[in-house]
């Protein structure tokens, strides 16, 4: 019986570098899809980390694309951000983290561009708009309404069906 007391702690030691190092695998291989994505899009791609305890000099938001209404406006860290031009108009993904509050934070992905009028025409039941700063970005809606990320395939069909021209409203 007092064999089973010692192991206890080295069974949640375990599990804790288990959760730790499917985390960090799960980013790699985001980080890797993403720079795939925008290599074959033509588009730059900036990786950064997920996680901020690692140092940076970047800044946390690409400098064009300042948010100032929720949930944008929460993001403090970026990553994976993807920058290019599709039809003419400036196109910007990326992964972010939001700080929903005191030990709530949340990643999320946002596509947005800069147009004048609404350009992501298939935009779906899972996903939510935002006018910023002449900027429209799309994120991605979960569970009990909290931000998610938008997987490669889905931005694919976003470009797919990209219209500058396209005058519905979000």
């Amino acid at each position: 019986m007092q064999n089973l007391e010692t192991l206890k702690p080295l069974a949640f030691i375990f599990l804790l570098l288990a959760v730790l190092v499917i985390d960090f695998l799960q980013t790699r291989w985001r980080s890797h899809v993403m720079r795939a994505f925008a290599e074959r899009h033509g588009f730059s791609f900036r990786p950064g980390h997920r996680h901020t305890f690692f140092p940076s000099h970047e800044p946390p938001i690409p400098y064009t694309f300042r948010p100032h209404t929720y949930p944008a406006n929460r993001m403090d860290h970026s990553w994976n951000v993807i920058q290019g031009e599709v039809k003419g108009l400036q196109i910007l993904i990326l992964d972010s983290n939001l700080n929903l509050g005191p030990r709530h934070q949340q990643t999320c992905t946002f596509i947005a561009a800069k147009a004048q009028v609404f350009p992501f025409p298939d935009r779906d039941a899972s996903e939510q708009s935002v006018l910023t700063n002449g900027w429209f970005a799309l994120y991605r809606v979960g569970f009990f309404g909290t931000p998610k990320t938008i997987s490669i395939k889905r931005l694919e069909k976003h470009l797919e069906n990209f219209s500058p021209s396209k005058i519905d409203a979000p």
